[in-house]
């Protein structure tokens, strides 16, 4: 009591000063006094509540703590909470920028919060939650509140009716009380184990649990707990036949339980009546049991309690042979069976629907989880699809322009030797012209006219070297009907006409005014050297061209090479002579 005056004395002090600082030592103030005697937690509360005015001077920080330290304080002093918003957002807040520690207790707390608003699937899914957070490897884990969430789970699923989960989970509440050095815990949660053994029928080993948890607080000097911990084996005794252990229980729970007054026990323990009366009948003190069952249902306000005393007292009437009686109280009974069912049915079916309700929730997420995977995958392809698409187009651009580069070289090298013929030629003519001798004027004009003609070609090149062949000119070229016969006469391995040769050679020299003049520059060509140059230009392979031209040619890759040192007067392959008329 001293220290809990210390405490407020204290906080009274801080209270007046102004300043971060000083709202600081505030919260760090009212957290040790929470740690260190639950006994404190109204004052803290009241404490708390006169410093509420001031929380839009406080930082985020500070707001947060001080919400977390309240809500921790209301669940100590068994505070109901009636509203999840304020504990969300704190929850939140130390998901983001708290310690693990941190993280925990505000998991453990809204758990708690949905503990007390009664949807029980969500308080222990939270609270697993709470669990996760933990890092049991670190040395300053909080193993309290650890121990305190998985106590608190096991309550929940007790309360589902699952007891065997609930063992688990006192078990290892067990573990983290000792973890966190607190044997007085350990031993409390101990105790509560025997609740899920009577609900699996092992009355054995809840009555084991007891004594042995009872002589634990007896050596710690625990004598009400001891007390408080083998009253629960009363019934077990009865049950058993174990009348002296029975009445042993009853004695030290009355005296040493602190929970009676006037030989009244404490409001909320009113089943403590029926228990005894069930001593009392069955040693055969049925007036001491007729006088408890009566106690029972006059003092306890639930159907529950009134149905166990109504039917006790048909238990009791019924070995006193007083068939009257049995009968009204056998009726008595099952009213308040009926009441008490019909009362347990509908809190039955609220929590069914809050299961339901959490399994749709439960479900929808995993579906839009499940959908969010799909769509990432989708994505994932889409975009892998197009990297691939992508990588193909550069890999044939890169392809085209090294082709392409290949042509620009080879047509750099016929300007620069164009280039080259015309300085000569025009060295030549000036040579002439210093001469002055008539019988080279007509050698002049001869030179001069081929002068004009590689400058022809040199402007063809000019334009090769620094735009693209038109893509529409090829168009039109590989429309046209001549074209289109020729391919015809192609699949179906014919030979043109002398009258289709001239169409084809005609409407060529029409789209390509200098190609026969470009071909023949350096020797006149043949007729049917023409005509590949032609076929050649037009596109079609060479196996089509010797096709075309009746099958005249053995190897027509060693024509092609020919050809091309004789049209353009250099050495290469089938490959660039078909490079070069094509470039045309």
């Amino acid at each position: 009591m001293k220290q809990i005056l210390f405490f407020i004395i204290a906080l009274v002090g801080l209270l007046s000063c102004t300043g971060q600082q000083s709202t600081n030592k505030i919260l760090g103030h009212a957290d040790s006094m929470l740690n260190s005697n639950d006994d404190s937690c109204l004052a803290v509360t009241s404490l708390l509540d006169g410093q509420r005015q001031n929380l839009h001077l406080y930082t985020e920080a500070q707001r947060m703590k001080y919400e977390l330290l309240y809500a921790k304080a209301m669940n100590k002093a068994y505070i109901d909470f009636t509203s999840d918003s304020i504990m969300k957002k704190v929850a939140l807040y130390y998901d983001k920028h708290g310690s693990k520690n941190e993280q925990m207790e505000a998991y453990y707390l809204l758990g708690c919060v949905y503990r007390d608003l009664g949807d029980v699937p969500k308080a222990i899914e939270v609270l697993h939650h709470a669990s996760e957070c933990a890092d049991t490897l670190d040395d300053n884990c909080d193993f309290y509140t650890l121990c305190r969430i998985h106590s608190q789970q096991a309550a929940l699923y007790q309360e589902q009716c699952l007891p065997r989960i609930a063992l688990q989970n006192l078990n290892k509440a067990i573990s983290w009380a000792y973890k966190s050095n607190d044997t007085l815990a350990a031993l409390s949660l101990y105790a509560q184990m025997s609740f899920p053994y009577a609900m699996l029928n092992d009355i054995d080993s809840a009555i084991r649990i007891n004594e042995h948890a009872s002589e634990g607080f007896l050596k710690q000097g625990r004598r009400v707990e001891a007390a408080m911990t083998i009253g629960g084996n009363i019934r077990n005794y009865i049950k058993k036949n174990e009348i002296s252990k029975a009445a042993n229980a009853i004695c030290v729970y009355e005296k040493e339980s602190g929970v009676f007054k006037n030989g009244n026990v404490e409001r909320g323990r009113e089943v403590y009546y029926d228990l005894k009366a069930s001593f009392f009948l069955k040693t055969n003190h049925v007036d001491s049991a007729i006088y408890y069952f009566r106690k029972e249902m006059r003092d306890d306000p639930s159907y529950s309690g009134r149905s166990c005393g109504s039917y006790g007292l048909a238990l009791a009437y019924n070995k006193l042979h007083q068939t009257d009686s049995v009968a009204k109280y056998a009726l008595l009974s099952t009213e308040y069976s009926d009441s008490d069912y019909n009362q347990k049915s509908s809190e039955e079916l609220t929590r069914m629907n809050g299961l339901y309700n959490y399994n749709s929730h439960k479900a929808l997420a995993v579906k839009k989880e499940k959908e969010a995977t799909r769509l990432k995958i989708t994505l994932f392809v889409v975009v892998l699809l197009f990297i691939i698409l992508l990588l193909g187009v550069y890999i044939v651009y890169q392809h085209q322009m090294a082709k392409r580069q290949k042509e620009m070289q080879i047509v750099k090298r016929l300007y620069n030797r164009t280039l080259e013929d015309i300085r000569t030629e025009k060295e030549n003519v000036d040579k002439l012209r210093r001469e002055n001798l008539e019988e080279y004027k007509k050698e002049i004009e001869e030179r001069e006219q081929k002068i004009a003609k590689l400058s022809v070609i040199v402007d063809k090149y000019e334009r090769e070297l620094n735009v693209k062949k038109d893509a529409r000119h090829e168009f039109e070229l590989h429309n046209t009907s001549i074209f289109l016969t020729f391919d015809l006469l192609c699949k179906r391995g014919g030979v043109p006409t002398e009258e289709q040769w001239k169409a084809l050679t005609d409407e060529l020299e029409t789209k390509i005014p200098l190609f026969k003049e470009t071909v023949n520059h350096f020797k006149v060509l043949s007729k049917t050297e023409y005509r590949i140059c032609v076929l050649t230009r037009f596109g079609f392979s060479p196996s089509d061209t010797n096709c075309l031209l009746g099958g005249q040619f053995k190897n027509i890759s060693v024509t092609r090479k020919r050809l091309l040192k004789k049209v353009f007067n250099i050495d290469g392959t089938g490959k660039d002579f078909d490079s070069m008329i094509s470039s045309i």
